[in-house]
């Protein structure tokens, strides 16, 4: 397994990727590529975290869906009618997601 931080001019952390027998397993941010610092890290250092990180993809995935879905049975059934739909708990659920993936990557060095 392979884990490549991508960090900008200011060593921010850009992006992350983790691949396996050339398999891309998870990606966020920018792609490593040569605008961009990039350090390779030992990822079974950091095993238990990106299983995590996977975990926390799956999950907003899920809540993504979950919003096309419900928009795609509600007006297939009549029930939408064009109106504003709240969905504030998923949204927070979402963001809470997003942030946990985004802390979970700052902390790897």
């Amino acid at each position: 397994m392979k884990a490549i931080i991508v960090k900008d001019d200011t060593f921010k952390t850009v992006g992350f990727e983790v691949s396996a027998n050339g398999q891309l397993v998870f990606g966020w941010g920018i792609s490593p590529n040569p605008m961009y610092f990039t350090k390779e890290i030992n990822a079974k250092d950091w095993f238990t975290d990106i299983i995590h990180l996977i975990e926390l993809r799956q999950r907003k995935r899920e809540l993504d869906n979950f919003i096309s879905k419900w928009f795609d049975i509600a007006k297939k059934n009549g029930m939408y009618n064009g109106e504003s739909v709240k969905f504030t708990e998923i949204n927070e659920e979402l963001k809470s997601v997003e942030n946990t993936i985004k802390n979970i990557i700052a902390n790897i060095i």
